[in-house]
This record gives structure tokens, C-alpha cells and sequence, in this order.
């Protein structure tokens, strides 16, 4: 209870900043992952790497950008949202 709003800020920024580039490492990689069965899959069916590198790859790495924007814009939402959340909680008791 004697925790003040601005150490909370603090824990928020750095479990924020932790938790971050392990997210979008792993949507990087599962992206990248993914798209390996469609490389083998065009790769035996007739299509160049360049040709597959700009038609599918390109779609992928789109994805992951999109991803990494939503997941860095999502932790200061959440930590406003937190934030607030508990000073409400601390008016009802």
C-alpha cells in the first residue's frame, strides 16, 4: 500500500523492457520458421529463391514489422491502463 505511483512506473518500464525483445524474438522466429515449409514447398515446386524471396518472404517480413509495432505500442498501453486500474483500486479501499 505504500508503494508509490512513480516506483510502479519504474518496475512497469523495466518488466516492459525485459519482456519486449523476447516477444518480438519470438514472433521473428516463428514467422521465419513458418515460411521455411512454403520455401521448401515452392522450391520444389519450380520457383527461384529471388522469386520466392520477394513474392512470400516479403509477406512474412511485412507481419513481423506489423507484429513488433503492435507489441511496442501495446506496453505503454497496458502500463497506462495498469496504472490507472490501481489508483481506482486504491479509492474503493
Amino acid at each position: 500500500k505504500k508503494v508509490s505511483m512513480k516506483n510502479i512506473l519504474k518496475s512497469i518500464k523495466v518488466i516492459g523492457n525485459d519482456i519486449m525483445p523476447t516477444m518480438i524474438n519470438v514472433l521473428f522466429f516463428t514467422y521465419f520458421v513458418s515460411s521455411l515449409s512454403m520455401f521448401v514447398l515452392a522450391y520444389r515446386n519450380g520457383f527461384s529463391i529471388v522469386n520466392y524471396l520477394t513474392t512470400f518472404y516479403s509477406i512474412d517480413i511485412t507481419r513481423f514489422l506489423i507484429g513488433s509495432i503492435g507489441i511496442i505500442i501495446s506496453i505503454p498501453i497496458t502500463t497506462y491502463i495498469s496504472i490507472k486500474l490501481f489508483k481506482k483500486r486504491d479509492l474503493y479501499e
